[in-house]
């Protein structure tokens, strides 16, 4: 049932703990299991402790590479954490805001979650779409401070599923890019950075949270569109139906970091 899909899926979402961390804030974001040893996030997210953009000669900022890991406990109430290192940098996308971390060690129940294939237009297809965005909220300055001690009870930090529904995609600026993402209208914060975007009728990813707008929308990568990179697909992110990637759109992209 619906409560199973999303109950299945908390295990495989983290926090991405940072203790170098540049900002001085307590981790850098929210990561999940796409594949084997595979961590999604965004790239805003891994550029607090990685540099470079592509696949090749990405590296960790100095100090920061015995010390980033991924918690996927972190929740209310609940037990102590439990770390798990991120190795390696992957992927740093050149035209979406996201990243692939590799990360050793990870136990049975971290299962990969699958993203669909279908559009977002078919999955919409005139009705509403319910989601939930699971991740690690936290305080931001950005929003407003009464707002947000109202929704989240004064609880931040902590591993959360927030419910809302799939909407259109609407086109935004991101890393010198106009892309075209899908939206939500979850209630997100900054610590919601590499959230999932949970389908909970299929149970699939739909979507990569990225960035919120206060009082307006939210926006995440579609899993449709990952699937259209043949880099993507071939780093080991699951899908749901093994249809030929295409790459066309995302090579002139690509061939600028080769």
């Amino acid at each position: 049932d619906l409560k199973d899909k999303i109950e299945s899926t908390i295990p495989s979402v983290g926090r991405i703990e940072i203790p170098n961390n540049p900002q001085g804030l307590a981790y850098a974001g929210t990561g999940f299991v796409v594949g084997d040893g595979l961590l999604m996030t965004n790239r805003h997210v891994a550029e607090l402790f990685a540099s470079g953009v592509g696949v090749n000669g990405l590296l960790f900022r100095e100090g920061q590479s015995e010390s980033v890991s991924v918690d996927f406990k972190r929740e209310w109430g609940g037990e102590e954490g439990e770390l798990f290192r991120i190795t390696e940098i992957r992927m740093v996308h050149p035209y979406w805001d996201m990243a692939l971390l590799k990360v050793e060690g990870l136990s049975p129940d971290r299962q990969p979650l699958i993203f669909s294939s279908v559009n977002v237009e078919e999955l919409l297809a005139g009705e509403k779409r319910e989601v939930v965005v699971i991740g690690y909220p936290a305080m931001d300055p950005r929003n407003n401070f009464d707002l947000q001690c109202r929704l989240f009870r004064k609880i931040f930090n902590v591993k959360r599923v927030q419910p809302g529904f799939l909407q259109n995609r609407r086109k935004i600026n991101s890393y010198s890019n106009v892309v075209d993402p899908v939206t939500h209208d979850s209630s997100t914060l900054g610590g919601n950075s590499g959230s999932v975007v949970l389908d909970i009728q299929t149970g699939k990813v739909v979507g990569l949270h990225f960035a919120g707008i206060e009082m307006d929308a939210n926006f995440a990568v579609p899993a449709y569109d990952l699937l259209g990179d043949t880099r993507v697909v071939d780093m080991g992110v699951t899908f749901d139906d093994p249809v030929e990637s295409r790459n066309d759109f995302y090579r002139p992209v690509w061939s600028q970091f080769e």
